[in-house]
């Protein structure tokens, strides 16, 4: 299985989720799942995650210092299984690119499967304190254990 998160500049959210997903993984021992992250803008192109989110990620014992912002491209709507993104608008904006590379990929929210959320849009930590990128952290945590579990 492969899993592409997505969030507009791969520098807050998506990356968040990547390294969250991938101690997961490591913790069920699926070693042979992959994950990945990128962005829909490339606003923040080779950038290293928000020093916010590498903090707060870190102090979770999750090192994301290493990830670099990409842009989403045509190849991952064919390459990936799975693709999880941060809001509706960004399911709104990959659907035509989805179409158009006749991806395999499905698509879906990275908060579908929160048992209590129900706006399941995932804020942007961005203009907010670290106590915003915390909060996005256990959204994540919760989000993704879940899912791990219904798969």
């Amino acid at each position: 299985m492969k899993i592409l998160m997505v969030c507009t500049g791969n520098i807050c959210r998506s990356p968040m989720a990547e390294g969250i997903m991938r101690r997961i993984l490591e913790m069920h021992g699926l070693e042979d799942w992959q994950v990945d992250s990128a962005g829909t803008c490339d606003y923040h192109k080779g950038a290293a995650p928000d020093a916010r989110a590498i903090r707060v990620m870190k102090t979770r014992g999750i090192d994301i210092s290493t990830l670099r912002a990409r842009r989403i491209e045509g190849d991952d709507f064919t390459s990936f299984d799975l693709i999880l993104v941060a809001t509706d608008a960004h399911l709104r904006g990959l659907d035509a690119l989805h179409r158009r590379f006749s991806g395999r990929a499905g698509m879906e929210k990275m908060l579908a499967t929160h048992p209590t959320r129900t706006d399941q849009d995932l804020h942007d930590p961005y203009y907010g304190t670290e106590d915003d990128f915390a909060m996005t952290y256990e959204e994540l945590h919760t989000a993704l254990h879940a899912r791990l579990e219904r798969r």
